[in-house]
Protein backbone atom coordinates (compact mmCIF):
# COMPACT_ATOMS: atom_id res chain seq x y z
CA UNK A 1 0.00 0.00 0.00
CA UNK A 2 3.11 2.45 0.80
CA UNK A 3 4.53 1.39 -2.26
CA UNK A 4 2.03 2.44 -4.47
CA UNK A 5 1.51 6.14 -2.45
CA UNK A 6 5.48 7.15 -3.26
CA UNK A 7 4.42 7.95 -7.20
CA UNK A 8 1.55 10.08 -5.88
CA UNK A 9 3.99 12.41 -3.14
CA UNK A 10 6.92 12.65 -5.70
CA UNK A 11 4.48 14.17 -7.63
CA UNK A 12 2.75 16.35 -5.47
CA UNK A 13 6.37 17.72 -4.44
CA UNK A 14 7.06 18.21 -7.63
CA UNK A 15 3.95 19.92 -8.52
CA UNK A 16 5.11 22.26 -5.25
CA UNK A 17 8.43 22.96 -6.43
CA UNK A 18 7.36 24.45 -10.04
CA UNK A 19 5.25 26.56 -8.07
CA UNK A 20 7.09 28.45 -5.51
CA UNK A 21 10.42 28.31 -8.26
CA UNK A 22 8.78 31.50 -9.44
CA UNK A 23 8.66 33.39 -5.71
CA UNK A 24 12.14 31.87 -4.96
CA UNK A 25 14.13 33.09 -7.97
CA UNK A 26 12.51 36.61 -7.45
CA UNK A 27 13.86 37.60 -4.15
CA UNK A 28 17.39 37.78 -4.57
CA UNK A 29 16.54 40.17 -7.25
CA UNK A 30 13.83 42.54 -5.30
CA UNK A 31 16.70 42.54 -2.24
CA UNK A 32 19.30 43.58 -4.96
CA UNK A 33 17.27 47.01 -5.98
CA UNK A 34 18.45 49.71 -4.35
CA UNK A 35 15.86 51.49 -2.32
CA UNK A 36 15.20 55.66 -4.05
CA UNK A 37 14.09 57.94 -1.11
CA UNK A 38 12.17 60.76 -2.81
CA UNK A 39 12.27 63.99 -0.26
CA UNK A 40 9.10 64.96 1.10
CA UNK A 41 7.62 68.53 0.27
CA UNK A 42 6.39 69.40 3.88
CA UNK A 43 8.52 71.58 5.61
CA UNK A 44 8.04 71.45 9.25
CA UNK A 45 8.52 74.54 11.54
CA UNK A 46 9.49 73.97 15.14
CA UNK A 47 9.58 76.85 17.94
CA UNK A 48 11.98 76.04 20.52
CA UNK A 49 11.03 79.14 23.92
CA UNK A 50 13.12 79.52 26.80
CA UNK A 51 10.38 79.77 29.48
CA UNK A 52 13.47 80.35 32.67
CA UNK A 53 12.92 83.14 35.14
CA UNK A 54 15.03 85.50 33.05
CA UNK A 55 12.54 85.78 30.65
CA UNK A 56 9.35 86.90 33.02
CA UNK A 57 10.18 90.26 31.74
CA UNK A 58 11.12 89.47 28.39
CA UNK A 59 7.53 87.59 28.04
CA UNK A 60 5.39 90.00 26.16
CA UNK A 61 7.63 90.54 23.69
CA UNK A 62 8.11 86.93 23.24
CA UNK A 63 4.17 86.39 22.49
CA UNK A 64 4.23 89.35 20.00
CA UNK A 65 6.96 87.87 18.09
CA UNK A 66 5.38 84.49 18.35
CA UNK A 67 2.04 85.18 17.23
CA UNK A 68 3.31 87.55 14.42
CA UNK A 69 5.62 84.98 12.88
CA UNK A 70 2.56 82.34 13.08
CA UNK A 71 0.17 84.58 11.32
CA UNK A 72 2.74 85.97 8.35
CA UNK A 73 2.88 81.80 7.90
CA UNK A 74 6.80 82.68 8.99
CA UNK A 75 7.21 85.29 7.05
CA UNK A 76 5.56 84.04 3.91
CA UNK A 77 7.90 80.98 3.95
CA UNK A 78 5.54 78.68 5.01
CA UNK A 79 2.58 77.13 3.02
CA UNK A 80 -0.47 75.43 3.86
CA UNK A 81 0.09 71.96 4.78
CA UNK A 82 3.56 72.60 6.48
CA UNK A 83 3.22 71.94 10.38
CA UNK A 84 4.58 73.85 13.59
CA UNK A 85 5.82 72.33 16.52
CA UNK A 86 6.42 74.28 19.91
CA UNK A 87 8.69 73.32 22.93
CA UNK A 88 9.52 75.37 25.99
CA UNK A 89 12.41 74.57 28.21
CA UNK A 90 14.51 76.11 31.56
CA UNK A 91 16.82 73.80 32.88
CA UNK A 92 14.70 70.75 31.18
CA UNK A 93 13.14 70.42 28.21
CA UNK A 94 9.39 70.16 27.48
CA UNK A 95 7.83 68.74 24.78
CA UNK A 96 4.32 67.67 23.58
CA UNK A 97 2.47 70.10 25.65
CA UNK A 98 1.36 72.23 22.75
CA UNK A 99 -0.50 70.45 19.83
CA UNK A 100 0.88 70.39 16.65
CA UNK A 101 -0.47 72.88 14.55
CA UNK A 102 -0.70 73.04 10.77
CA UNK A 103 -0.60 76.42 8.36
CA UNK A 104 -3.45 76.66 6.35
CA UNK A 105 -4.64 80.20 4.48
CA UNK A 106 -6.05 81.82 7.83
CA UNK A 107 -3.80 81.57 11.04
CA UNK A 108 -4.86 83.58 12.85
CA UNK A 109 -6.53 81.36 15.23
CA UNK A 110 -3.05 79.73 15.26
CA UNK A 111 -1.84 82.16 16.35
CA UNK A 112 -4.18 83.20 19.06
CA UNK A 113 -4.15 79.63 20.67
CA UNK A 114 0.16 80.15 21.04
CA UNK A 115 0.00 83.09 22.30
CA UNK A 116 -2.43 81.80 25.43
CA UNK A 117 -0.52 78.70 25.78
CA UNK A 118 2.87 80.68 26.38
CA UNK A 119 0.98 83.39 28.35
CA UNK A 120 -0.26 80.39 30.66
CA UNK A 121 3.58 79.32 31.03
CA UNK A 122 5.35 79.81 34.06
CA UNK A 123 8.37 81.48 34.30
CA UNK A 124 11.08 79.56 36.57
CA UNK A 125 14.83 78.61 37.22
CA UNK A 126 17.69 79.29 34.54
CA UNK A 127 17.60 78.39 30.70
CA UNK A 128 19.78 75.38 29.84
CA UNK A 129 20.12 75.36 26.19
CA UNK A 130 22.51 72.19 26.18
CA UNK A 131 20.49 70.22 27.36
CA UNK A 132 17.90 70.73 24.45
CA UNK A 133 20.51 70.35 21.92
CA UNK A 134 20.46 66.56 21.56
CA UNK A 135 17.04 66.45 20.90
CA UNK A 136 16.94 69.16 18.71
CA UNK A 137 19.87 67.57 16.86
CA UNK A 138 18.03 64.21 16.46
CA UNK A 139 14.50 65.32 14.97
CA UNK A 140 16.84 67.47 12.56
CA UNK A 141 18.59 64.09 11.12
CA UNK A 142 14.91 62.60 10.74
CA UNK A 143 13.72 65.21 8.72
CA UNK A 144 13.88 66.17 5.32
CA UNK A 145 13.25 70.04 6.04
CA UNK A 146 12.97 71.67 9.20
CA UNK A 147 13.31 75.31 10.25
CA UNK A 148 14.08 75.68 13.87
CA UNK A 149 13.95 79.28 16.07
CA UNK A 150 14.48 79.44 19.25
CA UNK A 151 13.51 82.61 21.48
CA UNK A 152 16.23 82.66 24.70
CA UNK A 153 18.29 85.60 26.56
CA UNK A 154 21.79 84.56 25.20
CA UNK A 155 22.98 83.94 28.54
CA UNK A 156 22.87 80.13 27.52
CA UNK A 157 25.74 78.65 24.88
CA UNK A 158 24.43 76.61 21.97
CA UNK A 159 26.47 73.80 20.41
CA UNK A 160 26.36 71.08 18.26
CA UNK A 161 25.80 72.80 14.82
CA UNK A 162 28.31 73.96 12.40
CA UNK A 163 27.82 77.47 13.77
CA UNK A 164 28.13 77.69 17.34
CA UNK A 165 30.92 80.48 17.25
CA UNK A 166 29.50 82.31 15.37
CA UNK A 167 26.16 82.29 16.86
CA UNK A 168 27.91 82.31 20.46
CA UNK A 169 29.39 85.50 19.37
CA UNK A 170 26.65 87.25 18.24
CA UNK A 171 24.94 86.46 21.89
CA UNK A 172 27.99 87.88 23.88
CA UNK A 173 27.93 91.11 21.71
CA UNK A 174 24.31 92.20 22.15
CA UNK A 175 23.34 90.54 25.58
CA UNK A 176 23.32 93.47 27.41
CA UNK A 177 21.31 95.68 24.68
CA UNK A 178 18.97 93.17 24.17
CA UNK A 179 18.50 92.67 28.64
CA UNK A 180 17.91 96.75 28.71
CA UNK A 181 15.31 96.73 25.83
CA UNK A 182 13.74 93.91 27.25
CA UNK A 183 13.90 92.02 24.04
CA UNK A 184 14.95 88.64 23.17
CA UNK A 185 17.43 87.03 20.81
CA UNK A 186 15.91 85.45 18.00
CA UNK A 187 17.96 82.36 16.76
CA UNK A 188 17.24 80.58 13.26
CA UNK A 189 18.58 77.02 12.12
CA UNK A 190 17.82 75.47 8.88
CA UNK A 191 18.26 72.10 8.10
CA UNK A 192 17.86 70.23 4.96
CA UNK A 193 18.14 66.00 4.93
CA UNK A 194 19.69 65.87 8.49
CA UNK A 195 22.50 68.52 7.85
CA UNK A 196 22.15 72.31 9.18
CA UNK A 197 22.74 74.42 6.12
CA UNK A 198 21.87 77.93 7.27
CA UNK A 199 21.51 80.21 10.37
CA UNK A 200 20.69 83.95 11.61
CA UNK A 201 20.82 85.98 14.67
CA UNK A 202 18.05 88.57 14.96
CA UNK A 203 17.90 90.93 17.42
CA UNK A 204 14.59 92.49 17.90
CA UNK A 205 12.82 95.16 17.89
CA UNK A 206 15.00 95.13 14.08
CA UNK A 207 13.65 92.71 11.76
CA UNK A 208 14.07 89.28 11.70
CA UNK A 209 16.37 87.81 9.59
CA UNK A 210 14.99 84.56 7.15
CA UNK A 211 18.00 82.96 4.76
CA UNK A 212 15.74 81.76 1.46
CA UNK A 213 14.49 77.92 1.52
CA UNK A 214 16.47 75.05 0.61
CA UNK A 215 17.08 74.83 -3.24
CA UNK A 216 16.22 70.69 -2.81
CA UNK A 217 12.74 72.23 -1.02
CA UNK A 218 11.94 74.68 -3.80
CA UNK A 219 12.51 71.96 -6.15
CA UNK A 220 10.55 69.38 -4.84
CA UNK A 221 7.65 71.64 -4.39
CA UNK A 222 7.89 72.70 -8.27
CA UNK A 223 7.66 69.26 -9.66
CA UNK A 224 4.66 68.38 -7.08
CA UNK A 225 3.06 71.62 -8.63
CA UNK A 226 3.76 70.06 -11.96
CA UNK A 227 2.54 66.78 -11.43
CA UNK A 228 -0.75 68.03 -9.90
CA UNK A 229 -1.09 70.13 -12.44
CA UNK A 230 -4.12 68.76 -15.33
CA UNK A 231 -2.62 67.84 -18.86
CA UNK A 232 -3.68 69.63 -21.60
CA UNK A 233 -5.57 67.80 -24.08
CA UNK A 234 -4.06 67.61 -27.10
CA UNK A 235 -6.68 68.88 -29.80
CA UNK A 236 -7.59 66.67 -32.54
CA UNK A 237 -6.42 66.48 -35.76
CA UNK A 238 -8.62 67.88 -38.14
CA UNK A 239 -9.18 65.60 -40.88
CA UNK A 240 -9.00 66.93 -44.33
CA UNK A 241 -11.54 68.83 -46.28
CA UNK A 242 -13.88 66.10 -48.49
CA UNK A 243 -14.03 67.19 -52.16
CA UNK A 244 -16.08 65.87 -54.19
CA UNK A 245 -15.81 66.61 -57.85
CA UNK A 246 -19.02 66.11 -60.56
CA UNK A 247 -21.55 68.28 -62.27
CA UNK A 248 -25.02 69.24 -60.59
CA UNK A 249 -27.51 67.71 -62.55
CA UNK A 250 -29.37 69.56 -64.99
CA UNK A 251 -32.76 70.30 -64.55
CA UNK A 252 -35.22 71.64 -66.70
CA UNK A 253 -36.44 75.17 -66.60
CA UNK A 254 -38.64 76.50 -68.74
CA UNK A 255 -37.49 80.49 -69.20
CA UNK A 256 -39.94 83.09 -69.28
CA UNK A 257 -40.25 84.36 -73.16
CA UNK A 258 -40.13 88.54 -73.19
CA UNK A 259 -43.32 89.53 -74.61
CA UNK A 260 -43.08 92.07 -77.57
CA UNK A 261 -44.13 96.26 -77.64
CA UNK A 262 -47.26 96.42 -78.23
CA UNK A 263 -47.89 97.89 -81.89
CA UNK A 264 -49.75 101.16 -82.18
CA UNK A 265 -53.38 99.93 -83.99
CA UNK A 266 -53.91 101.07 -87.87
CA UNK A 267 -56.65 102.83 -88.63
CA UNK A 268 -58.40 101.71 -91.52
CA UNK A 269 -60.94 104.16 -93.28
CA UNK A 270 -63.64 102.55 -95.40
CA UNK A 271 -65.79 104.65 -98.09
CA UNK A 272 -69.74 104.11 -97.73
CA UNK A 273 -71.83 102.62 -100.44
CA UNK A 274 -74.48 104.59 -100.51
CA UNK A 275 -74.82 108.26 -101.21
CA UNK A 276 -75.08 109.45 -97.71
CA UNK A 277 -73.49 112.93 -97.44
CA UNK A 278 -69.70 112.43 -96.15
CA UNK A 279 -70.08 112.66 -92.35
CA UNK A 280 -66.73 113.33 -90.11
CA UNK A 281 -64.69 110.04 -89.27
CA UNK A 282 -63.70 109.56 -86.09
CA UNK A 283 -60.48 107.55 -85.53
CA UNK A 284 -58.85 105.88 -82.94
CA UNK A 285 -55.61 107.10 -81.99
CA UNK A 286 -53.06 105.47 -80.41
CA UNK A 287 -52.76 104.98 -76.45
CA UNK A 288 -49.98 107.29 -75.43
CA UNK A 289 -51.88 110.42 -77.48
CA UNK A 290 -55.49 108.93 -76.45
CA UNK A 291 -55.84 112.29 -74.26
CA UNK A 292 -55.54 114.79 -76.96
CA UNK A 293 -57.51 112.89 -79.52
CA UNK A 294 -60.18 112.68 -76.81
CA UNK A 295 -60.63 115.93 -76.61
CA UNK A 296 -60.20 116.93 -80.39
CA UNK A 297 -63.58 114.16 -80.37
CA UNK A 298 -65.20 116.08 -77.51
CA UNK A 299 -64.87 119.63 -79.47
CA UNK A 300 -65.71 118.55 -82.93
CA UNK A 301 -69.93 118.24 -82.81
CA UNK A 302 -71.11 116.81 -85.99
CA UNK A 303 -73.23 119.24 -88.65
CA UNK A 304 -76.92 119.03 -89.17
CA UNK A 305 -77.85 116.71 -92.36
CA UNK A 306 -79.37 118.86 -95.21
CA UNK A 307 -82.29 116.65 -96.25
CA UNK A 308 -81.44 115.95 -100.46
CA UNK A 309 -84.36 116.30 -102.99
CA UNK A 310 -86.69 114.07 -103.81
CA UNK A 311 -85.73 111.98 -106.39
CA UNK A 312 -87.37 108.88 -108.39
CA UNK A 313 -84.76 106.08 -106.99
CA UNK A 314 -85.10 104.92 -103.88
CA UNK A 315 -81.37 104.85 -101.96
CA UNK A 316 -81.12 101.88 -99.50
CA UNK A 317 -78.84 101.81 -97.17
CA UNK A 318 -75.90 98.74 -97.28
CA UNK A 319 -76.24 97.04 -93.86
CA UNK A 320 -72.65 96.03 -94.65
CA UNK A 321 -71.38 99.57 -93.59
CA UNK A 322 -70.04 99.31 -90.22
CA UNK A 323 -69.00 102.26 -88.07
CA UNK A 324 -65.11 103.05 -88.36
CA UNK A 325 -64.83 103.52 -84.75
CA UNK A 326 -66.04 99.84 -83.99
CA UNK A 327 -63.45 97.86 -86.88
CA UNK A 328 -60.73 100.00 -85.62
CA UNK A 329 -61.43 99.37 -82.34
CA UNK A 330 -61.19 95.39 -82.97
CA UNK A 331 -57.42 93.83 -82.05
CA UNK A 332 -55.44 92.62 -85.19
CA UNK A 333 -55.31 89.16 -85.13
CA UNK A 334 -51.50 89.28 -85.35
CA UNK A 335 -51.31 91.83 -81.94
CA UNK A 336 -49.36 90.20 -79.05
CA UNK A 337 -50.70 90.73 -75.48
CA UNK A 338 -48.25 93.55 -74.11
CA UNK A 339 -47.27 94.16 -70.51
CA UNK A 340 -49.91 95.50 -68.16
CA UNK A 341 -50.15 99.27 -68.30
CA UNK A 342 -49.17 101.63 -65.99
CA UNK A 343 -51.87 104.09 -64.00
CA UNK A 344 -51.70 106.83 -66.44
CA UNK A 345 -52.42 104.76 -69.58
CA UNK A 346 -54.86 102.97 -67.56
CA UNK A 347 -56.47 106.55 -67.22
CA UNK A 348 -55.82 107.30 -70.49
CA UNK A 349 -57.41 104.62 -71.90
CA UNK A 350 -60.38 104.91 -70.04
CA UNK A 351 -60.95 108.59 -70.76
CA UNK A 352 -60.36 107.43 -74.39
CA UNK A 353 -63.03 104.65 -74.50
CA UNK A 354 -65.88 107.56 -73.26
CA UNK A 355 -65.32 109.95 -75.95
CA UNK A 356 -65.28 106.58 -78.57
CA UNK A 357 -68.59 105.40 -76.58
CA UNK A 358 -70.00 109.07 -77.15
CA UNK A 359 -68.69 109.70 -80.96
CA UNK A 360 -70.18 106.07 -81.38
CA UNK A 361 -73.64 106.89 -79.96
CA UNK A 362 -74.13 110.27 -82.11
CA UNK A 363 -72.68 108.32 -85.24
CA UNK A 364 -75.92 105.59 -83.92
CA UNK A 365 -78.11 108.43 -83.54
CA UNK A 366 -77.24 110.04 -86.67
CA UNK A 367 -78.00 106.82 -88.92
CA UNK A 368 -81.55 106.41 -87.57
CA UNK A 369 -82.54 109.80 -88.40
CA UNK A 370 -81.30 109.74 -91.87
CA UNK A 371 -83.40 106.42 -91.76
CA UNK A 372 -86.52 108.07 -90.82
CA UNK A 373 -86.31 111.04 -93.30
CA UNK A 374 -85.38 108.66 -96.26
CA UNK A 375 -88.23 106.49 -95.40
CA UNK A 376 -90.57 109.70 -95.19
CA UNK A 377 -89.13 110.94 -98.84
CA UNK A 378 -90.02 107.84 -100.25
CA UNK A 379 -94.03 107.80 -98.87
CA UNK A 380 -94.08 111.31 -100.63
CA UNK A 381 -93.10 110.03 -104.12
CA UNK A 382 -95.21 106.78 -104.02
CA UNK A 383 -98.15 109.03 -103.34
CA UNK A 384 -97.39 111.78 -106.31
CA UNK A 385 -97.49 108.84 -108.76
CA UNK A 386 -100.57 106.65 -107.31
CA UNK A 387 -102.41 110.35 -107.29
CA UNK A 388 -101.22 110.53 -111.00
CA UNK A 389 -102.53 107.10 -111.87
CA UNK A 390 -105.96 107.67 -110.48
Amino acid sequence: MSRLLKPTNLLRNIWLVVCLLPGILSLPLTAAEPSVKTPSTSHRWLLVVDTSRAMERRSEAVQQIASNLVVSAMNGQAQPGDTLGVWTFNEELQTGRFPLQTFTSNNIPAARRLAGFLRAQPHEGSGRLPNVMPTLMHLVQSSDFITVIILSDGSSEIVGTPFDEKINASFRSWRREQARGQMPFVTLLRASLGNVTQYAVSTPPFPLEMPPLQEALVQARNEAVRAVEPVKAQPRPTPPPLIVSGRKPSTNVTQAVPQPDPQPLKVVESTPTNSLPERPAVAAAPAPSAQTSAVAAAETQPKPVEPTPPSEQTVETSPGVTPVAARASAPQPGANAGPAPSAGRMNNAVLAGIVLTVALSGVVLILLMRGRHSRKHASLITRSLENRRQ
